[in-house]
């Protein structure tokens, strides 16, 4: 009888913990997975207001998740290539913005908050944003090479011909 009442206990136990488990409601999810990160939904919500803090309304949720997925393959990219962004640097870019804008720290504070961003948040976008520019500047510099023939032909095609004779010497 004891060991009945027992595993009686046992069952209305796993019952109603089974319950308890499915009764609790879904925070979060993840709606990507890039590589080995995760973008959740809340964080696609979140980005969504911030690019448009007009409306409470989030964007396109569409554009605005390839939008974080092509900034996590950039972020993974610079990664496998050594690239970051120190403290110091990011601090100095930011610092540059505010000086940009003319803004002090209480107008920035105030100009993140009508965008939807907290100080935190901002400093994470625009560090992804400064290693995203890291990146591309990394494989350009070495793509991109301009010779002085290219540079006399694409002078003669769009100005005409260069007249080497007339110097600028003095009269």
């Amino acid at each position: 009888m004891k060991n009945k009442f027992i595993i009686a206990a046992s069952l209305l136990l796993i019952t109603g913990l089974s319950t308890a488990v499915s009764a609790k409601e879904v925070i979060d999810r993840v709606v990507a997975i890039v590589n080995d990160d995760l973008i959740t939904l809340s964080e696609l919500r979140e980005t969504s207001l911030s690019l448009d803090p007009t409306t409470k309304e989030p964007l396109d949720e569409r554009t605005v998740l390839n939008q974080m997925v092509e900034s996590k393959l950039f972020e993974q990219e610079a990664k496998k290539r050594g690239l970051s962004v120190s403290e110091e640097e990011l601090d100095a870019s930011i610092e540059q913005v505010r000086i940009r804008y003319g803004l002090n720290e209480d107008q920035m504070e105030e100009v993140l908050k009508k965008q939807n961003l907290t100080p935190e948040s901002f400093r994470e976008q625009w560090r992804v944003q400064t290693l995203g520019n890291k990146l591309l500047e990394s494989q350009l510099r070495n793509t991109i090479v301009v010779t002085d023939d290219e540079i006399v032909e694409y002078y003669k095609q769009n100005y005409g011909a260069i007249d080497y004779s007339s110097d600028f010497t003095e009269e």
